[in-house]
């Protein structure tokens, strides 16, 4: 590349430091968890959708994890939520099992007995980050005990299939943990 010029410049997220942080994550996220052919036009779309989401003051963690759901996806990792996928079963109450690759339904949950209880409101928010479009995001209000059951789930899939250590990643956890 020989010459680049600023479009938009997301100059609000600059000003807040939590704004900053999550605005951090997607970009970090991004630059080690996927390679050079990985990336294309949906992806960066998807990127810009979140830093502009932010800076509209949508709610940072929902948009946060919209995006660990398309970084899952491009990477190859985006799991199953539809169905058990030992059995195919469709019938509830489903766990997460991040090393199966998605949904155990209770005949099935003895198969990971890591698998992570996903109260019914965050399973459906899951199923619909899934099929979600970053740009298509509106307002969105989550009950702070859902949004953390999604922390949750979120991480145990990233983790499983990325495994990436981020240091924004960090701070984002220090920054939850003083509440700031």
């Amino acid at each position: 590349m020989n010459h680049g010029e600023i479009i938009e410049s997301h100059h609000r997220l600059r000003e807040q430091l939590d704004l900053a942080a999550y605005a951090s994550y997607a970009a970090e996220l991004t630059d080690k968890a996927l390679q050079e052919d990985e990336s294309g036009s949906f992806l960066f779309e998807q990127f810009h959708a979140s830093l502009t989401g932010l800076e509209e003051g949508k709610d940072a963690q929902i948009i946060s994890h919209l995006y660990e759901m398309r970084i899952l996806e491009a990477a190859g990792y985006a799991p199953e939520l539809d169905f058990c996928v030992n059995c195919g079963n469709e019938q509830g109450p489903m766990r997460l099992s991040p090393y199966a690759g998605g949904a155990l339904c209770p005949r099935c949950t003895g198969q990971d007995p890591h698998a992570i209880k996903v109260g019914e409101g965050a399973f459906k928010l899951l199923r619909l980050f899934r099929r979600m479009d970053l740009r298509r995001l509106g307002a969105i209000q989550v009950k702070p005990e859902t949004k953390q059951e999604l922390k949750k789930a979120m991480r145990a899939l990233m983790d499983a299939h990325l495994g990436i250590p981020l240091k924004s990643r960090s701070f984002l956890d220090q920054l939850d943990k003083y509440n700031i």
